[in-house]
């Protein structure tokens, strides 16, 4: 969480957003123990949930949690770890 919440703090600063990171409740012990469905459905839940309270965009900090994004009912659509680390990959690529 520490590594996870510094990186999104520093990001924000630039931006002037604010930002929480948070710990989905259970979701590391069904990762840990094989279950990917369970595991993924209660990323999705949080995600929604954190739509519900207000939330403007949720990002999924790890790349495990990706396909977690394909059943948020709420929109936008959260931001995945590999889908950001690509887009800006390719903006650094096109700059002069």
């Amino acid at each position: 969480m520490v590594p996870t919440s510094q990186l999104f703090n520093e990001a924000a600063s630039h931006t002037g957003s604010e930002v929480e990171v948070r710990l989905v409740a259970g979701a590391w012990g069904k990762f840990r123990a094989g279950d990917r469905d369970g595991y993924l459905a209660l990323i999705a839940a949080a995600a929604d949930q954190a739509y519900a309270y207000g939330a403007f965009v949720v990002a999924l900090a790890q790349a495990s949690m990706t396909d977690a994004a394909t059943f948020v009912r709420h929109l936008p659509q959260p931001l995945t770890s590999p889908e950001a680390s690509l887009t800006a990959a390719m903006e650094q690529l096109a700059k002069p």
